[in-house]
């Protein structure tokens, strides 16, 4: 794959872990709907996961955790999110960078965010413009093709 379409790929990425950041921080700013659920699963053995040892042993690879009614001090920023939930009727601290989720679901809305378990961190202006890479045609589509995939779908829709 060239390095420009790993470039697409990167900031698709970054722009759907920018989705999640904005989702629970509307939630950690104004609460959540009682009847909504969102399950966020993540890599626990990435880099900055804070999870208790209990949790890891049970959950050595991946774990979902589900934001719901009890939840307590969710906190966001750029790079991650703190939440503390009970577990074994202890109020447990866990902090998720961004970079290991590989999914957030609101259960309500119907609505899933699949993410790729890990970022390239590199800027985008380091690698974008400095390439040798050929473009095959392979990896092209003609505005004609996608306009003709877009007719297709709305015929679907009717």
């Amino acid at each position: 794959m060239s390095t420009v379409l790993k470039e697409y790929n990167t900031l698709l990425q970054q722009s759907l872990r920018w989705v999640a950041n904005r989702i629970l921080t509307t939630i950690a700013e104004d609460g959540i709907d009682p009847n909504q659920e969102i399950y966020i699963s993540f890599k626990t053995t990435m880099d900055g996961v804070v999870l208790p040892a209990f949790l890891l042993e049970k959950y050595p690879e991946e774990i979902t955790i589900v934001i719901e009614k009890e939840y307590y001090n969710l906190k966001v920023n750029n790079s991650g999110f703190s939440i503390e939930l009970i577990f074994n009727d202890k109020l447990t601290p866990i902090y998720v960078p961004f970079n290991a989720m590989t999914s957030l679901v609101d259960a309500k809305s119907k609505f899933v965010l699949p993410l790729k378990e890990s970022v390239d961190t590199v800027p985008i202006s380091q690698t974008l413009f400095n390439h040798n890479d050929k473009v095959l045609e392979k990896d092209i589509i003609s505005i004609k093709e996608l306009q003709n995939i877009a007719k297709d779908k709305d015929g679907e829709r009717e």
